[in-house]
């Protein structure tokens, strides 16, 4: 059962209601796990790109100093 969100169908009965409440729960539990696995995935390249970026800079501040010396 779809709408447009104007109320023009909507369950009337208890089982209707119960079905209703069901599909709402299962829709909304469908749309949030790939947020949240899409969000974990990105939170954990995140951290690894940081680490990258400052193993970078401490290898080149090593290669700038023994280069000086």
């Amino acid at each position: 059962m779809t709408t447009v969100g104007y109320g023009d169908y909507y369950p009337t009965s208890m089982i209707g209601h119960l079905i209703a409440i069901l599909v709402m729960s299962f829709g909304l539990i469908l749309t949030a796990l790939p947020v949240a696995i899409i969000g974990g995935n990105f939170s954990l390249y995140y951290e690894y790109s940081l680490k990258r970026e400052r193993l970078l800079e401490l290898k080149e501040k090593e290669n700038s100093s023994r280069t000086v010396d």
